[in-house]
């Protein structure tokens, strides 16, 4: 529970070393969210910073009937639709598909240099932290107040020789805006990619004529899943294109299905909600066993499936069109808000 600097980034490895799991809190949340999440979890310690911004771990009485986790490696707390934290439990298998899944498709290596632009507590920060340390990469950390200022942030992307940038839809909209991004040398930069939201069209094709070179990608998945789909946006964008692009085809390690509210495979181009079955698929909502149950089906065959609440259709080719929410939920940066 501390800003992003190396010692939270080193508290994380450190966690992982001692086979226990971390649990990022946002430091500017409120108390008593926090609080929440530190009793329901019963973390055993918290890791943050005193009054003179020194690194202090506060341990802290745990019940030791709290349950036990097998290959737990961090739990992701979200909004949920009372308003009460969910704790998505997300096990070292879940994390390392998705890291493999990465390293096949964006082929990092040592050269590389990550941003670290989403928060800890983001499931954004997995690709950002893992996939950059298995390779070997650069990290650069980018701390929340240069993070949303556009005008400051774009020439650190610059000078720090970024090569795989990752951040949601809006970030990318602010730098396209206020950053003047046509008078920086963002030649270094070879993938651009975004997560979290829909990225309207047009603001996406004035990024694109601003930065020609790198490739783009949209990449899906709710906290759950992390990212379960993905769409490689095409060099140009025509000029008459007016709808956003599709969340993709399904990753490796991953399986799709569009069903309908009974959990049965809907017609070929029908609406219906997008259900995830496979190794980045979470083991469940700490805590909350019911939530959990209510969360998957399984098929006749014993496979379970992930029902993320979001409503696709299948293009053909493996490709689904994001529609909307099965409920009010809504996106803002990249941050769940249930409208109830």
């Amino acid at each position: 529970c501390m800003p992003k600097c190396i010692d939270s980034f080193a508290a994380i490895f450190a966690i992982l070393q001692l086979d226990a799991a971390y649990v990022p809190a946002d430091a500017a949340a409120p108390e008593d969210r926090n609080q929440f999440i530190f009793g329901d979890c019963a973390v055993k310690a918290v890791i943050a910073r005193d009054s003179e911004g020194v690194c202090v771990v506060r341990p802290r009485s745990v019940d030791s009937g709290c349950p036990k986790t097998p290959d737990l490696a961090y739990i992701l707390y979200t909004s949920g639709s009372t308003g009460v934290p969910k704790g998505v439990m997300l096990s070292h298998a879940n994390a390392n598909s998705f890291i493999d899944w990465c390293s096949a498709i964006f082929e990092p290596d040592e050269r590389d240099r990550f941003s670290s632009h989403a928060p800890f507590h983001f499931d954004l920060s997995i690709l950002d932290i893992h996939v950059a340390v298995k390779h070997g990469s650069c990290v650069v950390l980018i701390d929340e107040a240069l993070g949303k200022n556009a005008r400051a942030l774009a020439p650190v992307i610059a000078e720090q020789g970024i090569t795989v940038w990752y951040s949601t839809p809006t970030v990318l909209r602010l730098l396209t805006e206020f950053g003047g991004l046509a008078e920086r040398d963002l030649s270094a930069l070879r993938w651009v990619l975004f997560a979290g939201e829909v990225f309207p069209i047009k603001h996406l094709r004035a990024l694109k004529d601003l930065l020609p070179a790198p490739r783009f990608a949209n990449l899906y998945g709710p906290t759950e899943t992390n990212v379960c789909t993905w769409y490689e946006i095409p060099a140009e964008i025509p000029s008459e294109r007016t709808e956003p692009y599709p969340i993709g085809a399904v990753c490796e390690g991953d399986r799709a299905r569009v069903v309908d509210t009974a959990g049965s495979d809907v017609d070929f181009g029908d609406e219906g909600e997008l259900v995830i079955e496979g190794g980045t698929v979470m083991q469940g909502y700490w805590n909350q066993p019911e939530r959990t149950a209510e969360s998957f089906f399984k098929d006749a065959a014993g496979a379970r499936w992930y029902r993320t609440g979001d409503l696709v259709r299948d293009l053909g080719d493996g490709v689904f069109d994001y529609l909307g929410r099965r409920d009010r939920m809504v996106k803002r940066r990249g941050y769940r808000v249930e409208l109830g």
